[in-house]
């Protein structure tokens, strides 16, 4: 997400406002997407380790060795990236619209930054660090 504002922004041939609601969204949901999909082996080995017999005990590391190796190789360590990609890049879009929004709010407006840090102060003093 950064990586892309920062290369649009450095970009001579794009004329593009990253800043804006729509383009925040817009680029959450690229990086969302790029992150879904490089993620999906490490899914694949969450879900067997979950849904494994109590007495498997292989890690991570084995089970995408299993999967590459007895469940067809790369392509079996990217199944179901198609729908990873099509749940986590909206999700992502929308959640970093959200937040540059909220960020930019407590950045532009004094008491919203005295109220986040009454927050802070608050779960500090009765949680701890």
């Amino acid at each position: 997400f950064e990586c892309l504002k920062i290369y649009i922004l450095n970009a001579p041939t794009i004329s593009f406002d990253v800043n804006t609601l729509q383009a925040e969204a817009a680029l959450g949901a690229v990086g969302g997407l790029i992150g879904a999909y490089l993620t999906t082996p490490t899914d694949i080995a969450t879900t067997r380790i979950i849904t494994a017999s109590a007495d498997d005990d292989r890690g991570p590391t084995q089970i995408l060795v299993d999967v590459w190796t007895h469940e067809g190789g790369l392509p079996a360590l990217f199944q179901g990236a198609a729908q990873r990609t099509l749940y986590w890049a909206p999700a992502i879009g929308i959640f970093l619209s959200c937040y540059c929004s909220l960020r930019q709010f407590a950045a532009d407006d004094p008491l919203a930054l005295t109220a986040v840090s009454a927050v802070e102060t608050f779960i500090h003093a009765h949680l701890g660090d």
